[in-house]
């Protein structure tokens, strides 16, 4: 596993600011309906104190991104099927423009019995990751 991290200006913690999260996913090229990285980033956001929002248009702070999972392999014997993940985010204070913070991770895995389940694994191992590194006090709010 190969994990690319950069963070760009660090930014003043606020309380109260309200926040909105916007991360495309797709499953082995699906779309998916409810997004896991972006529910897991909301749920941290607001057990942080921040309030988070669906309209982007009064949000003060805004986290973008990406997360898609690809086919593995099939362990033979096992029954095992592997995906792997890549993932992106941007917290953007709406305001400037400005790039408060980014965060990268690639090729995570995920198992299941199909693919589609091992897709699915492979989003939630890594929402978690992506969601703590926006909330590092010394990358982002």
């Amino acid at each position: 596993t190969r994990v690319v991290e950069f963070t760009l200006s660090p930014f003043v913690e606020r309380r109260d600011l309200k926040v909105a999260v916007l991360i495309n996913e797709e499953n082995l090229g699906v779309r998916m309906e409810r997004s896991l990285v972006g529910s897991a980033i909301a749920e941290k956001l607001a057990e942080a104190g921040y309030q988070v929002v669906d309209d982007q248009k009064i949000a003060k702070i805004v986290v973008t991104g990406t997360s898609t999972t690809r086919v593995g392999v099939t362990t033979s014997g096992l029954d095992v099927v592997t995906s792997r993940a890549d993932g992106s985010v941007r917290v953007i204070e709406t305001d400037t423009g400005t790039i408060v913070s980014q965060k990268r991770l690639v090729n995570i895995a995920g198992f299941g019995l199909t693919s589609e389940q091992a897709g699915i694994d492979a989003m939630k191992r890594i929402s978690g990751p992506l969601a703590e590194a926006i909330l590092d006090r010394k990358s982002v709010v």
